[in-house]
């Protein structure tokens, strides 16, 4: 089994980096290697987004009353949530610059701790894992990027948390996570055949200023052990001897010298691979220094503090703008308030106008068919008067000054009725109405009492005229005899 460095670091998460779709490459890219790379999993975040939490949000808003506590989009949400990171990345890499596995070699393995990484931890969805295999003065390493969700009880069910998803799957914290990734990632190493560099120690990078410090208390315990091997005479004669202030037997010297090899290998290691990492970081500052867009940058600088400048102005010109707008608005809204307030007054008002108007119309149906029948029955009225003129006179012998008196009865009557309650041609209110009705049943009583009185007078007459007979009769009978 042969030893490789094996490591793991939290990635900045630049998506346009791991996909090499950036506008300018970093130049410790070589462009000719890209094919090389493999792309395991590419799924656009936004996509991701909606496939892990639209039932969540759609669940949240169903028991929302405000629509402004509703989500219409979780994924811009966190974007634009200062406090939350969109989603995590991790690094997985084995070897380094001088000591590293092939392209397929490494494709495989990395395709394994893709696999493990997925099935050990649920709540960490991956939604892209990308292998580089075009930075020469690196080493094959692989991009693992996921989103972290946790479950809750209150509030939406299920959200971004990156602590609470590592402790809902049993960990303490996300260091205790980390180290049970590092375990599952020596694991896969040991399936291919590769042990660990260093055993016993999981964190690959040591800043300057420790290495440093680790370094000079190197070189003080090797003085030290020196020196103190000078002092003996005989290693046979001395069995036991001071060391690093302490008295230690001989027999230890050997075991502290193992020691202190083990130790220096694995400062070697660190210092090879901070060394690699050095040398690379000031190449890329150099390039980078260099380049025509940092001078330009910092020209945006100074545009952009004078940009603020007048970004905060013109957000106090707008802040106004906008107060005076809405206390336009309010008043607005008062006066059509108010406006509306009469339009429906006036609406009522006309309803009932509208109301009454119809139950004029009704009525004055009625009334039409009434003065139909009041004139029929006038016209019959006449018809008969006429009639009686003529009968009366053949039969009864009536006064030819009778008819004479009933017709202008009937016309004083009406003449009295029409200045009493005058007649309403035309009917447009509940007011007409009435006088219409009065008209007619006083019309109607005068009618009847002209009828009664006429029949009372022909009786009479009837009876003058029997009488007259009877005595004409008696006359004309004494005459025959």
């Amino acid at each position: 089994m042969k030893s490789m460095s094996q490591s793991i670091t939290k990635g900045g998460g630049n998506l346009r980096h791991n996909k090499r779709t950036q506008d300018y490459p970093t130049s410790n890219i070589d462009e000719s290697l890209t094919p090389l790379n493999r792309t395991l999993v590419d799924i656009p975040l936004d996509q991701m987004y909606h496939e892990l939490f639209d039932d969540a949000v759609e669940e949240y808003n169903a028991k929302q009353k405000r629509n402004d506590r509703k989500i219409d989009d979780y994924y811009h949400k966190i974007i634009n949530d200062k406090k939350t990171k969109v989603f995590q990345e991790l690094i997985f890499q084995v070897g380094n610059r001088d000591n590293k596995l092939g392209v397929e070699e490494s494709n495989e393995l990395y395709q394994n701790v893709l696999d493990q990484f997925i099935k050990n931890n649920p709540q960490m969805k991956v939604f892209g894992a990308f292998i580089h295999q075009d930075e020469p003065k690196g080493t094959p390493h692989i991009h693992i990027d996921y989103i972290p969700v946790a479950n809750y009880s209150r509030g939406m069910s299920k959200r971004v948390a990156n602590n609470r998803a590592c402790e809902q799957m049993g960990c303490k914290s996300w260091d205790d996570w980390r180290d049970k990734q590092v375990e599952m990632f020596e694991n896969v190493c040991q399936q291919h055949g590769i042990d660990r560099e260093v055993m016993g120690n999981k964190d690959r990078h040591m800043n300057l200023q420790s290495w440093r410090k680790l370094k000079k208390e190197e070189e003080r315990m090797k003085e030290a052990y020196a020196k103190e091997l000078n002092q003996t005479q005989s290693p046979l004669e001395v069995k036991n001897m001071p060391f690093l202030g302490e008295v230690v037997k001989k027999s230890d010297v050997d075991e502290r010298e193992r020691q202190l090899k083990s130790t220096i290998t694995f400062q070697k290691a660190q210092i090879s691979v901070l060394s690699d990492e050095l040398e690379e970081s000031k190449f890329n500052l150099n390039n980078f220094k260099n380049k025509r867009y940092v001078q330009k940058n910092k020209v945006l600088e100074e545009e952009n503090e004078k940009l603020k400048t007048k970004m905060s102005n013109f957000e106090r010109e707008v802040e106004k703008e906008v107060q005076k707008r809405t206390e336009a608005y309010q008043s607005k809204a008062e006066l059509e308030k108010s406006m509306r307030m009469s339009i429906q007054s006036k609406y009522n008002r006309m309803s009932a106008k509208v109301e009454d108007y119809e139950k004029v119309i009704k009525e004055n149906a009625v009334l039409k068919k009434e003065n139909k029948d009041l004139n029929r029955r006038m016209e019959t009225v006449k018809s008969v008067l006429y009639n009686l003129n003529y009968v009366i006179g053949e039969l009864f012998e009536v006064p030819q000054n009778f008819i004479v008196k009933v017709f202008n009865r009937i016309r004083k009557t009406m003449d009295q009725v029409n200045e009493q309650f005058p007649d309403v041609e035309i009917v447009k209110s509940p007011e007409d109405v009435e006088k219409a009705n009065k008209h007619h049943r006083a019309m109607e009583r005068g009618l009847d009492n002209i009828v009664d009185q006429t029949q009372v007078e022909i009786n009479q007459h009837q009876e003058q005229v029997k009488l007259q007979n009877q005595r004409s009769r008696e006359v004309f009978h004494g005459m025959e005899r």
